[in-house]
């Protein structure tokens, strides 16, 4: 009975113990701890909101997420996957890194545990509207698909410019081996972005992300 709870994401918070201390108190006491926010994510002098930010992380299915696909999710996608974050998203990172509720395994790089990121993700039901989530989370995979078009054109600059590949919009990748690159980089989340774009019925960016990765 207790191995089939903790296959549920719901599930798992509530049957895990460590000691006496239930992972949902530890998690619940950290969470609590950070910096009061507004309401839409925008935080003391412009600092976005960190316990908003935490609660976004959770809604993507993809295991590590770049600075840029952070920044697409809270509302700055870059121009480009090099660019660095708003200074204010930058923060609320740092706070989230430092509270030991978002990991940072490279330079430009965040990760959430499993419990952490089921955690974010029931914040986030709570806390955040159906619209707003997909919203986010549209951002996001909007901001993935436009990338690997770019990375496709500059791998081939024969593509004709389509809705799939759209001859205007973010700045092209300098060469090919930047975008061999950032396509082995980003191999896991673009993986986990076509099936979350696939649930949201957003076919014209699983179609892009597809062809691209093609």
């Amino acid at each position: 009975m207790l191995f089939r709870s903790l296959a549920d994401e719901r599930g798992r918070l509530a049957e895990l113990t460590v000691g006496d201390l239930a992972v949902r108190a530890s998690f619940e006491i950290s969470y609590q701890a950070l910096p009061a926010g507004q309401p839409g994510g925008q935080g003391i002098l412009g600092v976005t909101d960190p316990a908003w930010l935490f609660r976004l992380l959770g809604l993507a299915d993809a295991v590590v997420l770049s600075a840029g696909a952070v920044a697409a999710l809270a509302g700055h996608p870059p121009a480009r996957p090099e660019d660095d974050p708003p200074a204010g998203l930058a923060a609320a990172l740092e706070v989230l890194t430092d509270a030991h509720l978002v990991e940072s395994p490279a330079p430009g790089r965040f990760r959430l545990h499993d419990l952490l990121r089921s955690y974010a993700a029931e914040l986030a039901r709570h806390n955040d509207t159906m619209q707003e989530r997909t919203t986010a989370l549209s951002r996001m995979l909007r901001w993935y698909g436009e990338q690997a078009a770019r990375a496709a054109r500059a791998l081939d600059s024969r593509l004709p410019a389509s809705n799939l590949f759209p001859a205007t919009g973010s700045a092209a990748m300098a060469d090919p081996a930047q975008a061999i690159d950032w396509y082995e980089t980003e191999l896991d989340a673009l993986r986990a972005a076509v099936g979350q774009a696939a649930g949201l019925g957003l076919h014209d960016i699983v179609a892009q992300l597809a062809v691209g990765m093609g």
